[in-house]
C-alpha cells in the first residue's frame, strides 16, 4: 500500500521505482541463503568448488563472502569504478583475488562475487535468478529490475530521481554501477518499490526461522574469523544492530542491511517484524549532517515498529507485520515525516486469505490527507509515499 503526499511537481507526480543501491547484494544474498537453508550448498563451501578457475581463491568459502573477510583482490578496482577497466564480471573472474587480509571490510566486490556464483549455480542471469527464487508473480517481477530505464523497460517518470540532473533520471546512482551499465552486478543496479521488497524478504525470512536456519543465519559469523567482538557484528549477508541503536525495545535476533543513500531492510525474529524504507536522499545535495539525522530517523521508524509488534517491553505478540516507507528526502525529513507518524490511524483491509474480519494493513493517515493526496502545510518541498503495515492472518 502506498500513500502518496507532498507537492505537485510534475516531475514527481507517477514515480513508482527507487534506485535501492545496495539493496540489489541483499537480494542476492538471500538467494544464496536459501541454497543454505535447502541444504544445497553450505556457508563452509569453497568458492574455488563453483568457480575453479577464478585465481588465488586460497581457502576462501562462501561465509567469507557474506560477511565481508575477503580483500584483497587481484584487479584494479578504481579503474573498475571509473569504467577504465572492464568488462566488469570478465575481469573478477580472469584476476580474481590477491593477498587474503581476512578482516573484516565493506566493498562492492565480495558481493558481486556472490553474484558471479548464483549465475555459474543456476545457469542464468542474476535478474533472472532473482526473479525465479524471490518473486511469487508477474507484479513483483516488473518491479524489480535492474536498469530498466536505461533498458527500455520503463519511462523516466516512473522512476523517482536522485540526482538534479533530470536528465539522467532513472539511470543508476551507484558510480561503479553506472560505469558498467549493460552488466548486471551484484553491488547496485536494481530498481524496486518498498511493498515488493518488503514482501519478498518477509516471505522468505519467515521460511528461514521455521526452518530453524534463521539462528545461523543471524549469527555473529566474524569471531569465527578471529575478528574481535567489540570491532563488529555481521551475520550471514547482514548486519547485527548495534544494542544501543534498538534501546527501549525488545528484539531477538535482528538483522539489517543499510545503503549509502538511505535504504534499509530490517527484520527479526521476535517480534516477526520486516521494515524496508526506500529514499532518494542523495538527491538533496547529501552531507554528513543530513545522513546523520536520517539514520536517527531510521531507527526511529525501526524502533516504533518493533513496539507495534510486541517488543515494546510489554509482552510477546506472534502477530507479524511488514512495515514500508519510501520518501523522497528533503532537509527536514525527519520532522516532517514524523508528523505523518504520529497521524491517527485508519484501518483499510488486505489479506492473502479471505476473511471478513482481517484487518490486513493499517495505514497512518492524517485527517489532511484527502484520497492518498497530501493537501499542505508545511510539506510543499517534500514528495513522500508510503507508511503501511501489513499483518499476517492467523
Amino acid at each position: 500500500m502506498d500513500i502518496w503526499g507532498g507537492h505537485f511537481q510534475s516531475q514527481f507526480r507517477g514515480a513508482k521505482l527507487f534506485d535501492i543501491s545496495s539493496i540489489t547484494k541483499a537480494l542476492a544474498y538471500l538467494v544464496m541463503l536459501k541454497l543454505f537453508n535447502s541444504g544445497a550448498l553450505s556457508p563452509e563451501t569453497f568458492f574455488e568448488t563453483i568457480l575453479p578457475n577464478v585465481p588465488n581463491t586460497n581457502g576462501r568459502q562462501l561465509r567469507h563472502f557474506m560477511s565481508y573477510v575477503v580483500q584483497e583482490y587481484g584487479f584494479d578496482f578504481r579503474g573498475l569504478k571509473h569504467g577504465t577497466v572492464g568488462p566488469f564480471k570478465k575481469t573478477l573472474l580472469e584476476q580474481g583475488f590477491g593477498t587474503w587480509k581476512k578482516n573484516f571490510d565493506h566493498d562492492n566486490f565480495s558481493s558481486a562475487f556472490v553474484g558471479l556464483a548464483l549465475e555459474k549455480i543456476f545457469g542464468m542471469d542474476i535478474e533472472e535468478i532473482l526473479h525465479k527464487e524471490l518473486c511469487e508473480d508477474k507484479y513483483q517481477m516488473d518491479n524489480l529490475l535492474f536498469h530498466p530505464v536505461r533498458r527500455g523497460l520503463v519511462r523516466p517518470e516512473f522512476v523517482v530521481p536522485s540526482k538534479w540532473d533530470l536528465s539522467v533520471r532513472g539511470l543508476v546512482h551507484d558510480p561503479l554501477s553506472a560505469s558498467h551499465q549493460d552488466e548486471h552486478i551484484v553491488a547496485a543496479g536494481v530498481f524496486s518499490r518498498a511493498s515488493v521488497l518488503a514482501d519478498i524478504f518477509h516471505e522468505t525470512i519467515g521460511q528461514f526461522i521455521k526452518s530453524g536456519f534463521y539462528k545461523v543465519m543471524s549469527a555473529n559469523q566474524l569471531e569465527g574469523f578471529g575478528i574481535p567482538k567489540d570491532e563488529h557484528d555481521y551475520g550471514l549477508g547482514f548486519d547485527i544492530p548495534w544494542q544501543r541503536s534498538l534501546e527501549g525495545v525488545t528484539v531477538k535476533n535482528p538483522l539489517l542491511f543499510a545503503g549509502f543513500t538511505g535504504c534499509r531492510i530490517f527484520f527479526a525474529e521476535e517480534p516477526r517484524i520486516t521494515v524496508c524504507l526506500l529514499t532518494n536522499r542523495t538527491f538533496y545535495r547529501d552531507k554528513e549532517d543530513t545522513r546523520i539525522d536520517f539514520s536517527a530517523f531510521a531507527w526511529d521508524i525501526i524502533r516504533e515498529a518493533i513496539q507495534r509488534g510486541g517488543g515494546g517491553g510489554g509482552g510477546s505478540n506472534s502477530t507479524s507485520f511488514v512495515l514500508y516507507v519510501c520518501s523522497v528526502y528533503s532537509i527536514h525529513v525527519r520532522e516532517k515525516l514524523r508528523v505523518l507518524l504520529s497521524c491517527q490511524e485508519k484501518p483499510v483491509t488486505r489479506c492473502k486469505k479471505s476473511s471478513s474480519n482481517c484487518r490486513g494493513i493499517t495505514e497512518k493517515l492524517s485527517s489532511a490527507c484527502v484520497g492518498g493526496v497530501w493537501q499542505g502545510n508545511g510539506f510543499s518541498d517534500m514528495y513522500a509515499r508510503g507508511f503501511g503495515v501489513r499483518r499476517d492472518c492467523e
